[in-house]
């Protein structure tokens, strides 16, 4: 954290897009540095943040790898996938499926242009441009985020989050895998939180109906810093972090081992909104049973021996209701099943419809993030 506001890096900006959530009541409090290796989208990038209101963005044109290196930076038919790294020939001719057309690797990741450039560790340009300490670090450069990572292990210490791009299969050649990333951010004191976005790619085109499911080739991954390398100084940051992506119970876990935070500027509403936070978690009063409280061990065991539902020995209203079904013709139970799945549904929407607005939920829709709070309130219709 950088003069108590909060500093998100993110690398390949290209469009200005940033992989840390647009917060709308908080995004004066933060700042952006942005990093593009082209620099024919820089009035987008520096546009896309004064829409969004962020506090302030720095561009930073500059390809960043390994510590000064000349390389060839391949730019791209869809300039999003501009990388160092060339496409792997076997690949080319794998898709993914777009709203109305078939996105092909060979095609969209044909390069049209070859630059030469020369890379510089993350490290070494946030020093020599004294740009601020980085929050949260998100990387999406098609296949060199570990060269990345590699460069930035000073950085990384003040990261209280990262967020990139990871791969299961090497699309790009020379491209390490997620294993190979997952490896380097463990032995550096983060810990893998959850994939998003998951992607999902053919090895060829068919006719569109003869198409089935799809290879998960890359998705993106969210790393936390792990709790015990925390400092006071990083634990807001890590609060908001985890919050902002929906981790309330890793947030009340972070909070429930070291404690309440050390007050800082107090002015300052993303601050605040942590604060609110921790007031929620402190009331805490979690009524769910467990499984031991719910089922007994004749019970749990009871579930893997077989036996007859029609010789059921009647003892309440529901095993009478149980045995009486199971008694009926098969043709009678599919219709009952059916009505029985319709009726479930029914009441499940109807009860979403019904359920008041939680305070957490409450918390997140006063910061503009009302669709993360919707996502909330229908997990917690599930649990009722």
């Amino acid at each position: 954290m950088n003069d108590s506001n909060f500093v998100i890096h993110h690398i390949g900006g290209r469009a200005g897009t940033r992989s840390f959530p647009i917060v709308p009541a908080l995004e004066h409090e933060f700042v952006v540095v942005m990093y593009e290796a082209s620099d024919d989208g820089n009035e987008q990038i520096v546009n896309y943040g004064n829409k969004k209101g962020t506090g302030k963005t720095f561009l930073v044109n500059a390809c960043i790898g390994a510590p000064n290196q000349e390389q060839i930076f391949h730019l791209n038919r869809d300039p999003y996938t501009s990388s160092l790294l060339k496409l792997a020939p076997e690949y080319s001719n794998y898709y993914l499926e777009s709203e109305n057309y078939d996105y092909v690797m060979g095609d969209a990741i044909s390069t049209v242009r070859e630059e030469k450039v020369f890379t510089e560790a993350l490290d070494q340009i946030i020093k020599s441009k004294n740009l601020p300490k980085c929050d949260f670090l998100s990387i999406d450069t098609q296949g060199s985020e570990l060269e990345i990572l590699r460069g930035a292990e000073e950085t990384l210490k003040d990261c209280v989050g990262v967020k990139l791009e990871v791969a299961f299969e090497r699309r790009y050649a020379g491209q390490p895998l997620f294993g190979e990333i997952d490896v380097f951010m463990r032995d550096h004191g983060f810990k893998f939180i959850r994939f998003t976005d998951l992607k999902e790619w053919a090895p060829r085109t068919l006719a569109s109906d003869l198409r089935g499911t799809k290879l998960h080739v890359e998705t993106d991954a969210i790393y936390f810093r792990s709790p015990e390398s925390l400092s006071q100084f990083q634990i807001y940051p890590f609060l908001l972090t985890a919050i902002v992506f929906g981790q309330t119970e890793f947030a009340s876990h972070v909070i429930k081992l070291l404690g309440r935070p050390s007050p800082i500027v107090a002015n300052k509403m993303w601050i605040k909104f942590c604060d609110s936070f921790i007031t929620l978690i402190s009331r805490d009063q979690n009524l769910r049973p467990s499984l031991s409280e719910k089922v007994t061990i004749e019970q749990s065991f009871a579930r893997f021996v077989d036996k007859d539902p029609r010789s059921e020995i009647v003892t309440d209203f529901k095993s009478a209701l149980r045995k009486a079904f199971w008694m009926t013709p098969p043709s009678i139970r599919k219709q009952v099943q059916r009505v029985e799945r319709w009726y479930r549904k029914w009441h499940s929407a109807r009860k979403r419809r019904n359920l008041k607005t939680s305070e957490l939920e409450a918390l997140y829709q006063s910061v503009g993030l009302g669709k993360l709070a919707e996502e909330l309130k229908l997990a917690r219709s599930f649990r009722i």
